[in-house]
């Protein structure tokens, strides 16, 4: 049996506790920033889809959507596409999500004047 050979020695033992906190401190708004990316795009993906189904059925969906969750999908659907899917949900629903969007921005003006 060969002995294996390495192409290179291995490296020296290196302390590094000092850096360990700033490595973790980055690591982690990596993940913060990897999830939100992931997040992103499954949001991206539903609204694809969403998009590509017929609107009767997409609006069935809609009516049983959380709100935080509805309004970013229709934020992020091509405007006529939306419009079609919003003209058949629960009228109620619709005017909540119409209203939400106009509601966050006066929240921030006022957080801007403030």
């Amino acid at each position: 049996m060969a002995t294996p050979r390495f192409s290179r020695p291995p490296k020296p033992f290196r302390d590094t506790a000092g850096t360990a906190g700033a490595v973790a401190r980055r690591g982690r708004g990596a993940t913060i920033a990897g999830a939100r990316r992931r997040g992103e795009a499954k949001l991206a993906s539903l609204v694809k889809i969403y998009e590509t189904m017929q609107p009767k059925a997409a609006a069935e969906i809609f009516n049983r959507l959380k709100m935080p969750l509805l309004i970013g999908v229709v934020e992020r659907m091509r405007a006529p596409k939306a419009a079609i899917v919003l003209a058949r949900i629960d009228p109620a629903k619709g005017k909540q999500v119409t209203a939400e969007p106009a509601r966050r921005t006066e929240l921030l003006r006022a957080a801007g004047n403030g």
